[in-house]
């Protein structure tokens, strides 16, 4: 399999991608990293939903909508992390493993990713992200062993600080090489 992971500034709604991927607090709307702006280009569609109690984002939840062309991407798939005080990486994994298993039955392979905070500790965000996007990463390893060399694309959208942490830990990447995948990582630092 092939792996082209790219972290960028740019938000997920500038994006082009068969789909999204945001993990969502259930008790605050407005801490979720990427949903904010991505609310209000959906025409506050997704506050709608929440507010109608049709999805809280309650850990383990799991919502596919369709973009019908506000944002770049074509979907939009919000995972439930629960309540932040319970967040924890293995919440996260929990999370990331069921929007991989989603994405694979999809079909869909080319995808942008947001992620939450954790911490306060740029390299903790890094660790972070880089155990997120390997459960992702797993998800496509388990469901295409027939297909000798599918390419995943993956772009996270991140802060400046995550993205310097992230540059300085790229070490962590060589993984994907011990997981049998040929992959590239790309630092796009500059907003075009």
């Amino acid at each position: 399999m092939r792996l082209d992971l790219r972290f960028t500034l740019r938000s997920l709604g500038e994006l082009w991608c068969q789909a999204i991927l945001i993990p969502v607090f259930s008790d605050s709307s407005e801490d979720n990293r990427g949903i904010s702006g991505l609310d209000t280009k959906t025409g506050g569609y997704l506050s709608l939903l929440r507010k109608k109690g049709f999805w809280a984002g309650q850990r383990g939840e799991v919502l596919l909508i369709a973009s019908e062309g506000m944002i770049k991407a074509e979907k939009i798939l919000l995972i439930g992390l629960g309540v932040r005080g319970a967040f924890s990486p293995e919440v996260l994994s929990e999370g990331m493993k069921k929007a991989g298993d989603a994405f694979v039955k999809m079909g869909i392979s080319d995808m942008g990713v947001t992620l939450p905070a954790f911490g306060e500790m740029p390299d903790k965000q890094a660790f972070l992200v880089h155990g997120a996007l390997t459960k992702l990463v797993e998800a496509y390893l388990l469901r295409s062993p027939g297909d000798p060399q599918p390419l995943l694309k993956v772009v996270v959208s991140l802060d400046r600080k995550s993205m310097d942490a992230m540059e300085s830990l790229s070490g962590m990447t060589k993984s994907y090489r011990d997981m049998g995948l040929q992959y590239t990582v790309i630092f796009e630092k500059e907003l075009k």
